[in-house]
């Protein structure tokens, strides 16, 4: 079923530009979910709208840094309208009213895109794998996402991978190339959705909670690695067991390997990239070392056996 309307926070710099945008939302069918002057909040400080309409100083970095996130987290934004002189009637005590209906229509117009461009329903994933890489991670997972092609319509993917935090953007770039899966930050609150790749924060420590639900924390990762894995497949292990999986890729360090003894236990699949393929093996062996792994191959050969596996969970439902 079509969605009929929007749920939409709108922030802005100042309290005049916050009534300003009420005003043009409210001829519309859309509902009004949040509103807030801007004051540097990060994504994770904002409550949960399906798109913002926003009026911010652009040449303001906090402004910038937030509005990077957005992107990197596919939360629509709209940016406001100027209010320009109308070019159409040659009587000024109109321009008020003119100004407003054309803002209130192509404010519409980008609306009713974002509704066409909505999913008919979000299905949550019954099936949920972490993809754990370091070292290497990158291309490994890229050549893994590229041979799973068109993923099975259950499976949700989580991607852990060690990076610098300066390195996220150019990630969420390469996977948006490589993968028909919708790409996905971990800065808000959220249902983990089957067609998703979540891509954890190097930045923001998260919880994975029942019946499924990223909850980020407002607080780093502790330990010496960012992400830290072994509490991604940890978290993943305790709310999917037997129907969570972890592949552990390239990588340099044991960063996995406790978080995969306990999915191992739990009834989860642990797969492993075969020291051969990998950039350097020190994940995969941590893993093998413990007798948890129920498979090894090359990326492709992984996304093949991940293909086969789901298609016989979907024949079997």
């Amino acid at each position: 079923m079509k969605l009929t309307g929007l749920a939409v926070g709108v922030l802005a710099d100042s309290k005049p530009q916050l009534l300003d945008l009420h005003r043009l939302l409210s001829a519309l069918p859309h509902t009004l979910v949040a509103s807030q002057v801007f004051s540097g909040e990060s994504l994770s400080g904002l409550p949960q709208a399906d798109v913002w309409l926003v009026q911010l100083d652009m040449d303001n970095p906090a402004a910038q840094t937030l509005l990077d996130a957005m992107d990197d987290a596919n939360l629509p934004v709209i940016v406001a309208d100027e209010d320009e002189a109308p070019t159409d009637t040659a009587d000024p005590s109109q321009w008020p009213e003119v100004r407003r209906r054309e803002r209130v229509r192509r404010l519409q117009t980008k609306l009713d895109l974002l509704i066409d461009q909505q999913p008919q329903k979000a299905k949550r994933a019954t099936a949920v794998w972490v993809l754990a890489a370091s070292t290497g991670g990158p291309e490994a997972v890229g050549q893994f996402l590229e041979a799973l092609g068109h993923p099975p319509k259950q499976l949700a993917l989580i991607y852990a991978q060690h990076i610098n935090p300066s390195g996220h953007k150019s990630l969420v770039q390469m996977l948006r190339q490589r993968t028909e899966l919708k790409i996905c930050g971990t800065h808000q609150n959220q249902a983990i959705e089957a067609g998703c790749l979540y891509l954890v924060s190097p930045n923001q420590a998260l919880d994975i909670v029942a019946p499924g639900r990223i909850a980020p924390k407002q607080q780093p990762w502790a330990g010496r690695f960012t992400p830290s894995i072994n509490q991604v497949i940890a978290k993943v292990a305790r709310v999917y067991g037997a129907q969570g999986g972890a592949v552990m890729f390239t990588g340099m360090g044991e960063d996995g390997a406790r978080g995969c003894q306990l999915l191992h236990h739990l009834g989860g699949q642990v797969w492993m990239q075969t020291p051969a393929s990998s950039a350097i093996d020190s994940m995969p062996r941590s893993v093998e070392r413990l007798g948890c792994t129920r498979f090894a191959g090359n990326p492709r050969e992984l996304a093949q056996a991940l293909l086969r596996r789901l298609s016989r969970a979907e024949v079997s439902v």
